[in-house]
């Protein structure tokens, strides 16, 4: 793990017009996740999920141009409808971010969902426009939340 002098953090904060358990499960059903993940201009091929903590994840990632990567991780925290936390890294590492962090936390408000994602990159990198790919995600996932 990096130290704050070596690490770049990301953040991206999202209120969904749904209530919580809809959209925390969302991020754990791989057939939602194939659907919302990623930057608009990517496709998302296979998404493989093991929801508990230690179980893998595994996301197929494809550029434009027609390159494919993976993002794979470990799962290292989740509290039903307020947290998830999980490890990874891209396979070829195609952004140059090495290993990093994503940490999504929940909170209720009634009809609505305040989603935070936290991403923690162990080495320090431009930050700029390193939020579209969350934005465009979570634009596609409260569309198939409707």
């Amino acid at each position: 793990m990096g130290t704050p002098e070596n690490k770049t953090i990301i953040q991206y904060k999202h209120t969904f017009k749904h209530p919580v358990g809809k959209v925390f499960r969302a991020f754990l059903e791989a057939a939602s996740v194939k659907l919302w993940f990623g930057p608009k201009e990517f496709s998302i091929g296979t998404v493989e999920l093991e929801p508990k903590v230690g179980g893998n994840l595994s996301i197929e990632m494809i550029s434009p141009r027609g390159d494919v990567f993976w993002m794979k991780g470990l799962f290292t925290e989740i509290t039903e409808d307020y947290k998830i936390v999980y490890d990874a890294v891209y396979e070829p590492d195609v952004p140059n971010l090495g290993n990093y962090r994503v940490s999504y936390l929940f909170k209720a408000g009634g009809q609505q969902t305040e989603v935070t994602v936290v991403q923690e990159i162990y080495k320090v990198i431009n930050p700029e426009g390193r939020t579209k790919g969350w934005e465009d995600g979570f634009a596609k996932l409260e569309a198939i939340l409707d």
